[in-house]
């Protein structure tokens, strides 16, 4: 049995991510093995999706490492300090500098869940569009700068209804956004300002947005 093209083409996402039901993958097979276009976009989709998840390795790999890193100076800073304060040698000057000057440029983190992401979402690091069902959330900040660029992955459903609420850009806008944080970041941003096939733009005041088709949203803030 043939079903609606539309429908089944909403599937091709998930069914490559390996996120779908049982018995809705066994209606996608249905379909393919009948509907020949379906089955063109299906290795279409495929093999845009080989190419995004090499991207997206190199950016979780970085965000880790700087996640790390971070973790590692905070714990000198306040080994740091403890020892100053201790001593009681220029203690209170230094406690004074760290708090009225950040020493870190970046802020990076790599959460899991919208409940995790809650308060940068309120902090404005992370767009507040993102649903609360969005998972694989993470983000860089630069602090001098306030600037943003971050991704999260959303279901298809999702992602239609955020660019229903959003407003349609070009890959100019993306262009417009100005260099990304760091080497990685240029490299995701460098990729999609190709307008590799399969990807979508959208803006609001603060972001420009990269849907992928396997449901990865990159946000670049303006």
């Amino acid at each position: 049995m043939i079903y609606d093209c539309d429908v089944i083409q909403d599937l091709l996402p998930i069914y490559v991510d390996d996120a779908i039901s049982e018995s809705s993958r066994k209606l996608v097979d249905e379909h393919i093995n009948e509907c020949e276009e379906c089955r063109e976009l299906l290795e279409m989709i495929k093999v845009e999706h080989k190419k995004e998840a090499g991207v997206k390795r190199q950016y979780e790999t970085h965000v880790k490492n700087y996640a790390k890193r971070m973790q590692r100076r905070k714990r000198i800073i306040i080994a740091s300090l403890v020892a100053l304060f201790c001593v009681g040698i220029i203690g209170a000057s230094v406690i004074t500098y760290f708090a009225v000057s950040d020493p870190f440029d970046y802020l990076a983190i790599d959460l899991g869940t919208y409940e995790e992401a809650e308060e940068f979402i309120e902090q404005g690091k992370i767009p507040a569009i993102m649903p609360k069902t969005a998972e694989h959330i993470s983000f860089i900040y630069q602090l001098k700068h306030n600037k943003k660029n971050g991704k999260f992955h959303v279901t298809a459903k999702d992602a239609r209804k955020m660019k229903e609420e959003l407003e349609p850009a070009t890959v100019d806008h993306l262009r417009a956004s100005g260099e990304a944080l760091d080497g990685i970041y240029n490299q995701v941003k460098s990729t999609l300002e190709d307008s590799p096939e399969g990807v979508t733009y959208y803006q609001d005041t603060d972001f420009v947005y990269a849907f992928i088709t396997d449901g990865t949203v990159y946000y670049f803030g303006k």
